[in-house]
């Protein structure tokens, strides 16, 4: 998961800092790096309303063409780092941006203790995800997925998950119906967690009339119509925010594990690494 990441504020050796400079960051502290830089531009609409998810003109780190975070160094704006507590490892403070955009998506779907809910995609946002709904109340919950391997560590994970492993060559309408199954009803609220446009497909086909669809994960490859109902609407398609502020003290206090979702850890050996 190199777009999301836990590092130590490094100094650069020819620059001199005084405490103002680094804005209370001291040299050594744990950090957890905000990916998506906005443009803060007095003329962005989304910048100066809050809604600086939704800048136009972000940066994001690890998305194509952008360079990722997988590296020795990283220059990173000292605004959008948040300070990990002493009791939470960098495996949880990598694993922020993810829960963050998973309690967006829960929150603004208005999420309530015994609604059935269905995900769809089982990677890393989908698995945070589904550890937040289960906290939550959500039931039934399904999470689908192509991958038969994630399937069987969403069921680890939270062992009462309905699993549905989308099929290749199934069309939206025939996923749907498999989802339905597993479910035992129409959906009341879908997280699409792909950004895939058949798996959005398959939300809609899946969910009742008057339920929600957060579209947690937006693709740029979507079709005109999806992106800009992606882009514009208010509610079932906005754009999931980061509220690092808010998840920082939420994880430190959470009983539930969510660093379980790690695999494996990577050790860079090689003494080299690209220039920011």
């Amino acid at each position: 998961m190199s777009y999301t990441n836990s590092s130590i504020v490094h100094a650069n050796p020819h620059l001199s800092y005084t405490t103002t400079d680094s804005d209370f960051w001291l040299l050594g502290d744990r950090v957890a790096l905000e990916n998506g830089i906005p443009c803060s531009k007095p003329s962005c609409t989304a910048c100066r309303t809050g809604q600086y998810h939704g800048c136009p003109d972000m940066i994001f780190f690890s998305s194509p063409p952008v360079h990722g975070t997988l590296r020795r160094y990283h220059a990173h704006p000292a605004a959008w780092l948040h300070k990990l507590p002493d009791s939470m490892t960098f495996e949880e403070g990598a694993l922020l941006e993810p829960l963050s955009v998973a309690l967006a998506g829960i929150e603004r779907a208005g999420l309530r203790l015994g609604d059935p809910l269905v995900i769809c995609g089982a990677g890393p946002i989908g698995m945070v995800s589904l550890l937040a709904a289960h906290a939550a109340g959500a039931a039934p919950l399904v999470i689908t997925d192509i991958d038969e391997n994630r399937l069987e560590m969403a069921k680890r994970l939270v062992p009462r998950v309905r699993t549905v492993k989308v099929a290749s060559g199934v069309g939206p309408e025939g996923v749907a119906g498999d989802i339905k199954k597993a479910l035992g009803q129409e959906a009341g609220l879908v997280l699409e967690c792909t950004g895939v446009e058949s798996s959005i497909h398959s939300a809609i086909y899946v969910s009742r009339f008057g339920s929600k669809e957060i579209g947690v994960s937006i693709a740029d490859t979507l079709s005109s119509p999806l992106a800009l109902a992606a882009r514009y609407s208010s509610s079932a398609w906005e754009r999931a925010s980061r509220p690092f502020r808010l998840c920082t003290p939420r994880s430190a206090r959470s009983t539930s594990d969510f660093s379980s979702v790690t695999t494996r850890r990577i050790q860079r050996r090689s003494r080299w690494c690209r220039r920011v």
